[in-house]
This record gives structure tokens, sequence and C-alpha cells, in this order.
């Protein structure tokens, strides 16, 4: 069988992948594409199947895995689409275990990359929503582009999944691509050998804060705020950012900042953009960057 992992960015429509990966589940075991039940929870994501926190797979994950291996081995369909932005940040033992373990099937390795000014932006947003009493991101963007350099960093993703798999295992997609931010589970769904499917492009889901909200969110966690009232005033800040992005403008990331993230990540984009995207995807890629490095 033809297994493919998505395994992330974040905050490159996974949620959203997940949700119409439940939705259209029937439609896609039609067309002889399993969405696996195991290890996937009750909004689509197969986390259970990528602990990150662990070195290596412990053995109540290689027995859960087994029992993943047990329903590809009972399903006739000829394809299976696994899903989770923590697949991306599995290390390497973790990595090639999971190749020992499926090494009957053929794994091809989907991921999407976004321009790092705004994945940075938008992850550090997201960490916002959380309380930082309660698991929640405790430093400010600045220490999340000076020490997260790695987690933004598509080659370190990647390379665990390289290694285990080779190189002709990756597909690489880019977010920044007008069309596949549009709608990117049918991007996603043309991957897999489902383009024919009928998609309907739903409301997205785990919608981010905009900008704007910041100092709002900052203020609140000063004040000490109760999480389950905090938990509600973030959910109205989500829908009214939803609302307003369109005209939205504010960015948390001012000259000095973005200057940093450009020598941090250009070089490293370009080489990464020449080994894994076609020309006409490089172009769209590197354009991205350079174009969110000189906005103000």
């Amino acid at each position: 069988m033809k297994l493919f992992f998505h395994i992330g960015i974040g905050k490159t429509g996974t949620t959203t992948i997940q949700h119409q990966l439940l939705t259209y589940e029937a439609d896609l075991a039609r067309r002889s594409i399993l969405v696996p039940r195991s290890g996937r929870s009750e909004h689509g994501d197969h986390h259970r199947l990528a602990t990150y926190q662990l070195p290596e797979m412990s053995e109540a994950l290689q027995g859960l895995y087994r029992k993943l291996i047990a329903e590809l081995d009972g399903s006739d369909c000829e394809t299976a689409i696994f899903s989770s932005e923590q697949f991306c940040f599995l290390r390497k033992p973790y990595v090639h275990k999971l190749r020992e373990l499926l090494s009957h099937h053929e794994i091809k390795v989907v991921f999407y990359i976004r321009n790092q000014f705004d994945l940075i932006e938008s992850t550090y947003l997201e960490m916002l929503k959380w309380p930082r009493d309660f698991g929640g991101f405790k430093g400010s963007i600045t220490d999340l582009i000076r020490k997260g350099h790695a987690a933004f960093s598509f080659q370190d993703r990647l390379n665990p999944w390289e290694e285990a798999f080779g190189k002709g295992s990756i597909i690489v997609r880019v977010y920044d691509s007008p069309a596949v931010k549009k709608d990117i589970t049918r991007d996603l769904f043309s991957v897999i050998g489902a383009s024919d499917l009928d998609v309907v492009a739903g409301a997205r889901k785990n919608e981010s804060l905009i900008p704007e909200f910041h100092g709002l969110i900052e203020l609140m966690d000063e004040t000490g705020i109760e999480a389950d009232t905090r938990r509600k005033l973030i959910a109205e800040l989500v829908s009214l950012s939803s609302k307003f992005r369109p005209i939205a403008q504010e960015t948390l990331l001012d000259a000095s900042l973005r200057g940093e993230v450009l020598a941090a990540y250009l070089e490293a984009n370009q080489r990464f953009a020449a080994k894994y995207l076609s020309q006409s995807d490089q172009a769209t890629f590197i354009e991205a960057f350079l174009s969110r490095a000189e906005q103000g």
C-alpha cells in the first residue's frame, strides 16, 4: 500500500485538512484511499502517532503502530493518508523505527512550506491563544525567532524523513502559492490521487489571531484573568480576527526583526527550493519570502 504522511508544517492549513479528511472519509474510501482510524483523534489528526516529545518510539507507541498495521492489512484500499503537523518534529530514531514497522509499504512524505515571516508570526499568535501558566509560550516573538531557528528550518524538519525514506519520497508544496492557499484541501487531495473529488471549501479551521490583538492579549494576561474567562475572550478575538483579517495591516515584525529572519533563512531557503521545487515553485516561494521581508 502507498502511505502518504502529511507532516505539516503547522500554520499551513493543517487543521483544515484534518477536518476535511474526516468530512470526505467515505468519498476517499470509494477512491481506494483510506484515512486510518488507528491513532486518529475525533478531530481527524493523527497526533497520537507523532509523539514528538519522545526521542524515540516507546513500546506503547509501537503497539499502536502494530494496531495500525493490522488496519492497513485488513483494508482493500490501495492508498492511505495520515495527517499531523507533529510528524515534522519527530527525531531520527523515531522515524527510523516508523520505517522499520512500515517496511512493507511505500512511503510518501507531503510537506507544505510557508515564508518564515508569516509562519513565525502566525505561530506566535497561535501560542498566545494558550494561557502562559498552562503550557502557553512564555517569551516574546523575538525569543521565538532567536531560540526557535531549527523549528522553522525546512531542511531540519525534513532531514529525518529524507534519511529514512530518501529524497524521492519527499513532496514539497508551497503554501504561499495563491491556488494552494485558497484551497489547501483540494491541493492535498490532488497529491494523493483524489483530484476528481469535488471538494467544497468550508470555513477554515483553527483561525489565527490578527496581530492587532496582540497588545490586548498582553494586557489581559497582566491582569491575571481567570483561565475560563480568558478562553472565552480569546474565542471572541479569533472570531473578530476572521472578520477583520481582510483589512488588518499590523505586523509584529519590525524592520530589525525582519532583518534577522532574512539573514537566518534566505540562503537556506534558496538551497531548499533548488533541491525540492520546480522552477516555477522556486520562484513563487522565494519571491514571497523576499516580498514579505520588504514589508513594513
